[in-house]
């Protein structure tokens, strides 16, 4: 029998791990492992500023939209957390749109398409807590940036139905080409 009473390291799959038992575990055999806890994984997964990236954050994942990297990498960050590695998924289009914001017909109706018959705000909010509770149940960091999804972009809506959003133009609005050049040739 082996005892771990606060904290220990164990090697578990070939690897290394802090941990810390769940409640109610304090000893344990090679016949009964025991539940545990990577340590470093009892604080907030959610990074709130660009600031928060650290070196550790070695693999880094862009998702356009919340849930494209779960759906899309789930498997990978499974593997790269299960070896110790720390996984950041960055989400672009996370913004929540104000509460009275207007939609356009074809916004209502891709949330509905959705499952959602609330306003933008109450199904961003919705669709923000699914993002969180997969990404904290895979054990990986998260950053929601604030723009906002296309759907949910301009008053009037810039994008009013789906040709305008999957292979149509870009609204001027949101091309980025139009950045002025310094002297030096940078974007500015």
């Amino acid at each position: 029998m082996f005892g771990c009473h606060d904290s220990c390291y164990i090697i578990y799959n070939g690897v290394l791990r802090g941990v810390t038992p769940e409640k109610g575990v304090t000893t344990f055999s090679p016949r009964s492992p025991p539940k545990f806890t990577l340590f470093w994984r009892i604080a907030t997964l959610q990074l709130k500023i660009f600031d928060e990236i650290t070196k550790d954050h070695r693999h880094i994942f862009l998702s356009p939209h919340l849930n494209d990297v779960v759906y899309s990498c789930g498997g990978t960050l499974g593997v790269q957390v299960s070896t110790g590695i720390r996984p950041l998924v960055i989400t672009v289009f996370a913004g929540v749109p104000p509460s009275n914001q207007e939609l356009s017909p074809y916004a209502t109706e891709v949330q509905k398409e959705m499952g959602f018959r609330q306003n933008a705000q109450t199904a961003m909010t919705i669709r923000r807590e699914e993002d969180a509770r997969a990404l904290e149940y895979l054990h990986v960091d998260y950053l929601w940036l604030d723009y906002l999804d296309a759907i949910y972009r301009g008053t009037p809506a810039y994008y009013t139905q789906k040709r305008q959003l999957i292979g149509g133009d870009v609204h001027p609005v949101d091309l980025w080409t139009q950045r002025t050049r310094s002297k030096s040739g940078r974007l500015a």
